[in-house]
């Protein structure tokens, strides 16, 4: 980072705490509380329906990653809203968008969708990696999360996720936007954690 006059600055990035965030925190409750045997294969995707969080791609990497690991869930949390956006419709065509992708690639029972979660801890806890499969370059703090508490990462390659995450190391980049380059790494890393 540079001014115009010469000078240099430092990107200082959002701060996790690490004494809140780490691997010792039980997920079973949750995998327990949404039906998920302990032995299925989870991952985490905390991105709503945004498009530049790259639910869609997911989706369709999901359709799949399913084929060879049908036990594999897809933690969802805060996929719905409520509330003045539904009324004027800000949300319903996602949501419907979404809906009729679930069930064109027959993902009924892989989608565990969840309410929305101020505390993302037990999530990351529960799940065996999360998936940040961003379509725009934007900082992932989902990745910096999971780091802290020993998951790996799946991540769309961009210069910003590049710094977060160590590729082969503490997770895998991947061409963004590219279900079939998300799919395989998703399911290599869900059977051989980096």
């Amino acid at each position: 980072l540079a001014w115009t006059d010469g000078r240099k600055g430092e990107v200082i990035r959002n701060f996790v705490d690490l004494e809140s965030f780490h691997p010792g925190i039980d997920g079973s409750s949750i995998r327990a509380r949404y039906g998920i045997v302990n032995a299925a294969p989870v991952l985490l995707y905390l991105g709503g329906l945004s498009d530049a969080k790259g639910v869609w791609p997911l989706l369709q990497a999901l359709s799949h990653v399913v084929k060879s690991m049908p036990a594999v869930r897809c933690i969802m949390p805060g996929l719905r809203f409520q509330g003045i956006a539904r009324r004027f419709g800000s949300t319903a065509t996602r949501e419907n968008r979404f809906d009729r992708e679930v069930k064109k690639l027959g993902l009924g029972s892989v989608i565990v969708e969840l309410p929305f979660a101020t505390d993302v801890r037990p999530l990351i806890a529960a799940s065996n990696l999360v998936v940040f499969p961003a379509t725009q370059p934007h900082f992932a703090r989902p990745a910096i999360e999971a780091a802290a508490m020993g998951k790996p990462v799946v991540a769309s390659r961009f210069p910003v996720l590049e710094e977060l995450v160590r590729d082969g190391e503490s997770g895998v980049l991947v061409p963004p936007s590219d279900p079939f380059q998300l799919s395989s790494p998703l399911g290599r890393v869900l059977k051989e954690p980096v």
